[in-house]
């Protein structure tokens, strides 16, 4: 996905407070992290690989609304398990009452070790529906218009992930309490136009997501790292040699792919000698 790796696991007590609070980043966490157990579950009580996966959906969205409901001292595996096991058997009931024929491809399908495969923007697309239409889960919008960006950059389709990205961009300006998603949101904007060649839009996106950073005392490499890149395709090269060797130390300390991926750190190397 992006370069930026996910950010690290919460605690019990973190994991806690955030579902309480509805925190969206939580949520995302929880998703990646339990997805694959809770199909596993559900598996085993439905005996049906779609009928499991809807399962599966319908225990998040049902997570989520009943949030203040989560009471500090539990484990937050054992509430998700019993919720998908609830799910699963509503599930089950309904279909020994009507019959149904299941949906390919209608939530996100894992790996065993919990990975999602090629069916998570067909997942997500639908996540994003349901979000639209309680206002209660809207706050879900920014993470899932972020996460089918990614899924439509990596795969090469700029234009989708441009438009995704900016709709995130959107969601998170209006709605978020906190300006780092706001920030990490326009960076994501960024990659996306220079993916397109349009550098010429992206650079006051990135050079906003710098300043916050640096105002905030907490200067960011990936920052620094997409603006040295957008400064080198408009050819700005000293411009860009001041952001590259702004990067260089930051990503060395923050981001382990960056000294392992040797092309992406002699690229940033390179830019960061021109003047």
């Amino acid at each position: 996905m992006s370069d930026r790796p996910a950010p690290p696991d919460l605690d019990e007590a973190a994991l806690a407070r955030g579902i309480r609070d509805g925190d969206p980043q939580v949520f995302e966490q929880i998703v990646r992290n339990y997805g694959g157990r809770l199909l596993s579950v559900t598996r085993r009580i439905l005996r049906d690989e779609d009928a499991a996966r809807d399962a599966v959906q319908d225990a998040f969205i049902s997570a989520f609304r009943s949030r203040r409901q989560f009471k500090a001292d539990s484990r937050v595996s054992t509430w998700l398990h019993r919720i998908a096991v609830n799910a699963a058997l509503m599930k089950l009931r309904s279909q020994r009452r009507k019959p149904e024929t299941p949906i390919e491809g209608f939530l996100p399908s894992f790996t065993e070790d919990g990975h999602h495969t090629d069916r998570f923007v067909a997942w997500t697309e639908r996540g994003i529906d349901l979000a639209g239409d309680d206002e209660d889960a809207r706050s879900w919008l920014g993470p899932l218009y972020n996460n089918i960006g990614w899924e439509y950059y990596e795969a090469g389709e700029f234009e989708e992930a441009l438009t995704a990205f900016r709709l995130g961009l959107g969601i998170r300006e209006e709605a978020s309490q906190e300006a780092q998603p706001v920030e990490i949101a326009r960076y994501a904007v960024g990659k996306a136009l220079r993916a397109l060649g349009r550098s010429d839009e992206a650079v006051p996106l990135l050079e906003r997501a710098v300043a916050w950073a640096e105002a905030a005392g907490a200067p960011d490499g990936w920052f620094h790292e997409e603006l040295a890149l957008e400064y080198a395709a408009l050819r700005r090269d000293a411009d860009g040699a001041v952001h590259a060797r702004a990067a260089i130390p930051l990503l060395e300390r923050d981001d382990p792919d960056f000294v392992a991926d040797g092309e992406r750190a002699a690229q940033l190397r390179t830019i960061a000698a021109l003047e």
